[in-house]
């Protein structure tokens, strides 16, 4: 489970859920949920990925990890996300979800109807929408990890969503060149992304941190983290 969304207003707490880690799944897995604040019971559930079971231990191959590996063995797309809760210029509310599975979905607040969906990017176990995104009135800024299926250069990017109807407004594909002579390097974009009025700004492993103009992707600058640098103590 990730950081809960609040909303002292409607006295709801919204929380995004994870995968199982054995069989049966549960319906409460994969899902955004709805409690009441005042008293934690549940308003309503929306289970956007039924069925999915997985742990670390599907990823060995060996006898003896494939007996701890649930027999359902999903594709682990759980939400790594917080939810969003976004106040629209007609006042209307919308709640936000980014899932692993590279899908963003927009939900009615009060009862968890799935307004639109929205795929932004391919999915995969550190692929993606991984730890959060960022919103406006207008739009959401949606980062994509894909880290472990792809390599340097084919891994990353960010899109902007059109809140009102899950369009895309623009799109950037992953950085090139920034990991040449790197080891253990990948253009994948796991962090949260965060933002101040036009601008959002989303690092990459690559160790770059990059900062988009909200009105066209347009990057107004580059930061290069991964280097050497002169310290206090001289390390």
């Amino acid at each position: 489970m990730t950081a809960p969304t609040l909303d002292p207003d409607t006295n709801t707490v919204y929380v995004a859920t994870g995968d199982n880690y054995s069989d049966p799944p549960s319906p409460e897995s994969d899902a955004i949920m709805a409690l009441a604040m005042d008293t934690g019971e549940i308003k309503w559930i929306t289970q956007t990925l039924p069925g999915d079971a997985w742990n670390i231990a599907c990823m060995d191959p060996s006898p003896e990890a494939q007996i701890a590996c649930p027999a359902s063995r999903g594709p682990d797309f759980d939400f790594g996300s917080s939810p969003v809760l976004v106040e629209l210029a007609d006042r209307r509310h919308v709640l936000l979800a980014g899932q692993k599975s590279g899908w963003l979905y927009a939900m009615e607040p009060a009862t968890g109807e799935i307004w639109w969906e929205t795929q932004v990017g391919d999915s995969g176990i550190i692929g993606g929408i991984e730890w959060g995104f960022a919103a406006d009135r207008e739009k959401a800024y949606v980062a994509i990890a894909e880290a472990w299926e792809k390599g340097p250069g084919e891994a990353g990017g960010i899109s902007a969503v059109n809140i009102s109807d899950g369009t895309i407004a623009w799109e950037l594909g992953p950085a090139q060149g920034t990991c040449a002579g790197l080891e253990r390097c990948n253009t994948g974009q796991l962090a949260a992304v965060s933002g101040v009025p036009g601008v959002v700004f989303s690092g990459s492993l690559d160790g770059h941190l990059r900062a988009y103009r909200t009105s066209d992707g347009k990057v107004l600058w580059d930061y290069n983290t991964w280097r050497d640098f002169d310290t206090v103590n001289g390390l």
